[in-house]
């Protein structure tokens, strides 16, 4: 799928997420069939505040997006045993995430594309047709023990360089993608200075799917701007150091 790969990528958290049409009782009184689908890969069961709604794509940046009457909800986690693989449910969203909690290695797209996939498809079977997709959703998020200036392409600037304390930054901007109407993609960089070194490098996407029945397409097209502009960003001996391979799927 994908042009860029790193034997050792620095990722500890992939994201990817649709939002639909809310459907009601979807985490509580009408979640028992998607347990039963679930419940052998993800056993443990625990409940969570609702997220509030992703904020439209055609929004003005700085206008203000109200939630009218707030957020009354509950968001399930269907979590495997070892925690590295999460299902999150509520009534307007599906989220499945990888989290490395250890040393463990990425798992590498592909399976956590064929992971969303089954969720999605055991979403659709207990609905008894899918859901019509509003928005997607993908992050990943990497944790580098480097300063910003070793980790990132022209973080040479003197504004961006010092000895000790943190720093943030978030970059937005629209985007072109295939299978999408509408998209934004969003780099945030933070961490500190001084010991222990460290940067929080995370990369999200949002769209709105072309097809609402079949939002995968645009994960994809997300996913695969996510890891061009991860390259693109960082430092060629960074590279060197994670173990660049092209041509693969990361």
């Amino acid at each position: 799928m994908a042009s860029v790969n790193f034997r050792d990528p620095p990722v500890v958290e992939v994201a990817l997420s649709v939002q639909f049409e809310a459907v009601p009782g979807l985490a509580s009184y009408r979640s028992g069939e998607l347990y039963g689908r679930w419940s052998g890969e993800y056993p443990v069961v625990s409940q969570q505040s609702e997220l509030s709604p992703l904020p439209p794509l055609d929004a003005e940046e700085g206008d203000l997006f109200l939630q009218v009457g707030g957020s009354s909800g509950s968001r399930l986690w269907f979590e495997a045993e070892d925690g590295g693989y999460l299902i999150q449910l509520q009534a307007d969203r599906l989220t499945v995430n990888w989290r490395r909690l250890t040393t463990q290695a990425y798992p590498r797209y592909p399976e956590v594309r064929s992971r969303f996939v089954a969720a999605w498809d055991g979403l659709v079977g207990a609905l008894g047709g899918p859901p019509d997709a509003n928005q997607i959703e993908v992050i990943y998020v990497n944790r580098v023990p480097r300063s910003p200036d070793r980790v990132l392409q022209g973080w040479d600037n003197p504004i961006c360089v010092q000895e000790d304390g943190r720093f943030n930054a978030v970059f937005e901007r629209s985007l072109r993608l295939p299978a999408a109407r509408l998209a934004k993609g969003q780099t945030a960089l933070g961490g500190h200075y001084g010991e222990p070194t460290e940067t929080m490098l995370s990369l999200i996407v949002r769209a709105v799917p072309e097809v609402a029945d079949m939002p995968i397409f645009a994960i994809d097209a997300a996913r695969e701007y996510i890891v061009t502009r991860f390259k693109a960003i960082t430092d060629t001996l960074m590279h060197e150091e994670w173990g660049v391979v092209d041509g693969s799927d990361a």
